[in-house]
This record gives structure tokens, sequence and C-alpha cells, in this order.
């Protein structure tokens, strides 16, 4: 067993809720992939379809983590401003860049849900997604609007011990997304002003969409309270693509990161041998 100086949160669902990490070697039940991740050394997880699943999945996952004293690290919480990869935005999918009333409603009611969901499994974050941009409105406004939400949101949040986690996400992939870099999710959560809105500084989206990775970490450091890795191009293991993860993950610990780290991504291989990959890729990265 790998004992890892980050807090790395290795997925039990990235695209699908049952295309966990390391579903040959643990099944995609949730409870036994939570169960060989804690045998390899991890201490959290991630699950971004942990608000889709059943009440009663949810209370497992809740009562096994708690038995294995690990942590449910982060769980999307804005299914409704999201959309697959490749797959245009809903026509009436939720903005936060909106500036009616209704959808700022539309937006507090989600909040409010999630902050049950994460009191029910002990989540310390939820992962926020901007929605689509409306091209018939100057991206100031919106900017301006996606501010004004997060702040009414923030708030729920914040009452109810739960952080927004703001996450740009790369347009190449996610085409007509509203925040699609650290810049702009940075000047939103700075402009927040909340404890409890924050950035989510996924390395991947950050390469493909602005590069610079080390710089924009440090430019938006203030403003990030979780991070989450995937090599690029491909969105797999360390090691795959064209990024540093070894001097990435060696900044983190150099500036005292004590959050978590989010290994959310496929894998190179199929089978079991896939997810050896993985951990070895994991193994040859961490500091």
């Amino acid at each position: 067993m790998t004992t890892y100086s980050l807090n790395f949160a290795p997925h039990i669902g990235l695209n699908a809720p049952e295309d966990g990490l390391f579903v040959e070697h643990a099944g995609t039940e949730p409870i036994e992939q939570i169960r060989f991740a804690h045998e390899r050394g991890f201490r959290a997880i991630e699950d971004n379809f942990l608000k889709a699943r059943p009440l009663a999945t949810q209370r497992a996952i809740a009562s096994e983590l708690e038995r294995l004293d690990m942590r449910l690290a982060t769980f999307v919480a804005t299914f409704e401003t999201a959309t697959p990869a490749g797959v245009p935005y809903a026509a009436d999918a939720l903005s936060f860049g909106s500036g009616e009333k209704s959808d700022r409603e539309a937006l507090v009611k989600i909040v409010a849900e999630s902050v049950e969901v994460a009191k029910r499994v002990g989540a310390q974050y939820c992962t926020v997604l901007s929605g689509p941009v409306d091209l018939a409105i100057p991206r100031d406004y919106q900017t301006a609007n996606a501010i004004e939400n997060l702040k009414w949101c923030a708030d729920v949040a914040e009452k109810g011990g739960l952080t927004l986690g703001l996450e740009p996400i790369n347009a190449r992939e996610w085409t007509g997304t509203f925040v699609t870099t650290i810049p702009h999710a940075y000047l939103i959560a700075k402009s927040v002003d909340s404890a409890a809105c924050r950035v989510i500084f996924d390395a991947y989206h950050v390469q493909i969409e602005t590069g610079s990775v080390l710089e924009n970490l440090d430019l938006a450091w203030d403003q990030v309270g979780y991070v989450q890795i995937a090599d690029a191009p491909g969105r797999n293991e360390p090691g795959t693509g064209e990024m540093n993860y070894r001097t990435f993950l060696r900044e983190l610990a150099d500036r005292g990161f004590d959050g978590f780290v989010g290994v959310e991504h496929g894998k190179s291989k199929p089978g079991k041998e896939g997810e050896v990959a993985v951990l070895e890729a994991l193994d040859a990265v961490a500091p």
C-alpha cells in the first residue's frame, strides 16, 4: 500500500455512474470501489454522480467512508448546467450567466439540495459548472450575473457547511461553455468574496484551454480550493500526454496544499492492466 503526501481522491464515476477508475479490480458497486481505493492507500474518493444515486446508496457510501475514515472529496452539484463532452447544451440548460430571477431561484434551490446531499455523506466540496454562454449578451454582463448568482448560492452553501468549487472546463470539448479559463473563474470567485466559493483547478482543462499551468496556479492560488489531474491530450493517467505532473504535484506539495487532488481521468490501457498502470503512474509522479 502506498502512502501519499497529497490527498489523492480517485473517482468512482467520471462520465457515468458505472465507470469508476478501478472497476476492473473492484466492480461497479461504489462500496467495493471505496474499499479497493482504501486498500491501495487512498483516503478520499470523488463521485461525480453521487447526487444522482439512490438515497440508500448515498447512505451506504456515507457509512463505508465513515468506517474507513475516508472522505467524499467532491460531487457534481449542477447537472442542470452541464452536458457531456461533445454534446450541445440543451436549449433549456441553466447558466450561472443568466440574469433571470427564475434562473437564480433555480440555482439556489439546486445548491440547497446539494447541501443536504453533502451533509448525508460528509462532503466538503461540490463541483459547480457554469453552464452555456449566451452569444446574444455581452460576456461581461454574463460575468456580472454569474457573480451575483454565486453570491446567493454561496450564502446557502456556507450556512450548510459546503464549499462551491467553480470549475472552468475547456471549450474545445465542451463547446459553448461560459466559464472556460482559470482567469475567468478567478475573477468570478474573487468577486463573490465568500469562503464558500472557490475555484477548482483542473490542470487538464487549464493545459488545453490556456497552457501555462504553473503560472495560472500561482496567479489564482488564493482562490484555489480543489485540484484535479489528468494528462493532456487524452485525459488519461499522468505520463500518457505532454504534461509534467511530477513538477506540478511537487509545486502543490511545496506550497503546503492540504486539500483534495481529484484523480479525474480515464485509462490508456484496457482491463486490470490499465488500472495497474494508473497506480504506477501516480506512484511515479507523487511527491
